[in-house]
């Protein structure tokens, strides 16, 4: 289950459930919302920029772990 913000739109979420897959988009308001779904377990992960990340894990050390950081090959110092 991936929270999904209004950022992302309805055509990524019919875009990951398509196939043989078991994600689905789980619709919150806002990453502070998705924050405490997760925390609650009835979402799994979601995307966050590295300052939320840093927030929520600081709130919710043994529930939110992060997995991966994306840069952009032109920003990477």
């Amino acid at each position: 289950r991936l929270c999904a913000p209004d950022e992302i739109g309805a055509t990524v979420c019919a875009t990951l459930s398509r196939g043989n897959t078991q994600v689905v988009c789980e619709r919150v308001r806002d990453r502070a919302e998705c924050i405490m779904k997760i925390n609650k377990g009835t979402a799994d992960f979601g995307v966050f920029n590295a300052e939320e990340l840093l927030l929520a894990h600081q709130f919710h050390p043994d529930v939110i772990q992060p997995i991966v950081q994306l840069k952009h090959q032109d920003r990477v110092e």
